[in-house]
């Protein structure tokens, strides 16, 4: 498990659109929460709790929070948790429990500037099922973005745990910023796309599992 990651700017197609709908002006004075938005109508899970900053003259950058408990406990609401970051980390009494401290400080974020979403999302242990929902909060998050000001272009991820798996998914799924990225950093990276293939698609096999095998015998 990935206790922490970001990826920045993270950019999410998906077969649905978002809906977009009348969000309350941020406040020019102090900051805000907006607590329960729905974000998707396949469960109640979906919803999603949105802390806005002091609004500034440009559109905030935004963090979405994802939180971890292995895909079957957890909550939106652990964001507000406060712990001491010097302290020793709580032990688990079983080796199923699910310990989490791992949260932004939503209250410095805001102070600086940032918006900060915490994303409830379905808990049925499967790490798919995260992954959909949190990219059904982002396309509704961008979908809305002007009602809140937020800025559609600056969107990060961050996650605990199983929240941290998720996180990383975004970006790696997102459309932008892996094959490019390690070919800027002068990593040798190949990228095979396969239009119109599906998950588990035999054609993965069929196509590709020549120029595998000739990757790992120039590697290994």
């Amino acid at each position: 498990m990935f206790s922490l990651v970001a990826a920045a700017a993270v950019a999410l197609g998906g077969c649905t659109s978002a809906r977009s709908v009348a969000m309350p002006a941020p406040s020019e004075t102090a900051a805000r929460t907006l607590h329960d938005l729905t974000y998707a109508s396949t469960s109640p899970w979906q919803q999603l709790d949105l802390y806005l900053p002091v609004r500034a003259a440009d559109p905030a950058p935004l963090v979405i929070w994802v939180h971890g408990g292995g895909w079957h406990t957890g909550d939106k609401s652990a964001i507000g948790t406060r712990y001491d970051p010097s302290a020793p980390p709580p032990k688990p009494a079983g080796c199923t429990d699910i310990v989490q401290v791992q949260v932004p400080d939503v209250v410095a974020l805001t102070g600086t500037g940032y918006a900060v979403a915490s994303v409830n999302y379905r808990l049925d242990r499967d790490p798919g099922t995260a992954l959909k929902d949190a990219k059904a909060a982002v396309r509704f998050l961008r979908a809305n973005a002007a009602g809140c000001h937020l800025d559609p272009e600056r969107f990060a991820a961050w996650g605990d745990s199983a929240g941290g798996y998720t996180a990383i998914m975004l970006g790696v799924t997102g459309g932008q910023h892996l094959y490019a990225a390690l070919t800027k950093a002068g990593v040798v990276a190949t990228l095979a796309i396969l239009p119109g293939a599906g998950h588990e698609d035999p054609a993965f096999m069929r196509t590709q599992l020549t120029p595998t095998v000739a990757f790992l015998d120039q590697a290994l």
